[in-house]
């Protein structure tokens, strides 16, 4: 016969706890009920601030009320047997002191629950914030630059892949800012920023795109190279290729007939090249 009242005690407790959280907390709650769902524009009723918070610190004041009892070894037989008794004056004082218990809980729990979700949401939002804008705003610069390198507009290109550096920490930054130092006809200066790149970014990346640095490095080196083309060159070359394919096995296709990159074409006739590209070609079959 206690167990309506008892429920009312807890509803009221953690009703109370979340009404005291509204009362210093920065932000309001909204509850959104829509009133009639069989059409898109129906209209929806609003239940927020005192009430949202009251109506989420009910279920928060319940929980708590389940942990400590837990905690404390209190069942439901212990509970029964708390609230049963006769009329007397000791029963009747202790029913009191059960539920004043209770509705103390209640109360606590459903203001220091509130105070958890609060906590608990506004470190993940700004995870989430942290990780999004870490991601877009890389993202935006990217293709900022591959739409001003589309334009012949390789100055300004060069400077925001600069920018670009300074967030991305992977070798895609550099590779677009070697691309558009050749574009500009500064091959020396395009090799410098790969090698330098190459070692102090994307040792750890992902494999492809460290694959196609080296792969750009060695194209410019090889055009830079056309006229002083010397054993040492070509093998140091071929070495970097070596390396690129080890990072992404699908770049020997850039060494067939069909898809020979065109900045290779100068080590084309040359004994060393031809040679290891054989055996390149040779392994892939």
């Amino acid at each position: 016969m206690y167990v309506p009242a008892l429920f009312s005690i807890i509803v009221a407790g953690g009703y109370v706890g979340g009404t005291i959280f509204s009362l210093q907390s920065n932000g309001v709650y909204d509850l959104h009920i829509r009133t009639a769902r069989a059409f898109s524009h129906a209209s929806e009723a609003r239940l927020g601030g005192i009430w949202a918070y009251g109506l989420v610190g009910i279920p928060a004041g319940a929980i708590a009320l389940l942990i400590i009892a837990r905690m404390v070894g209190v069942d439901d037989s212990t509970l029964a047997n708390a609230l049963s008794g006769g009329d007397s004056v000791v029963a009747a004082i202790r029913r009191v002191a059960v539920c004043l218990g209770v509705f103390g809980v209640t109360v606590v729990g459903g203001f220091l629950g509130l105070n958890l979700i609060r906590v608990v949401s506004d470190r993940v939002k700004a995870e989430i914030h942290r990780e999004v804008s870490g991601q877009i705003q890389p993202l935006r610069l990217l293709e900022k630059g591959k739409m001003l390198m589309e334009e012949r507009s390789y100055e300004d290109a060069l400077e925001v892949f600069r920018t670009l550096e300074r967030q991305d920490p992977t070798p895609a930054p550099i590779v677009w800012q070697a691309r558009a130092l050749k574009r500009m006809g500064k091959l020396s200066e395009a090799i410098d920023v790969l090698n330098e790149g190459l070692c102090v970014r994307g040792a750890r990346d992902d494999s492809f795109r460290r694959a196609v640095a080296l792969w750009n490095l060695a194209c410019y080196r090889t055009l830079m190279n056309v006229r002083s083309m010397t054993p040492e060159t070509t093998r140091s070359i071929v070495a970097v290729l070596d390396e690129a394919i080890q990072n992404a096995p699908e770049f020997c296709e850039c060494l067939t007939e069909q898809a020979f990159d065109r900045d290779l074409v100068p080590l084309v006739g040359n004994p060393i090249f031809d040679q290891w590209r054989s055996v390149v070609l040779d392994t892939k079959r």
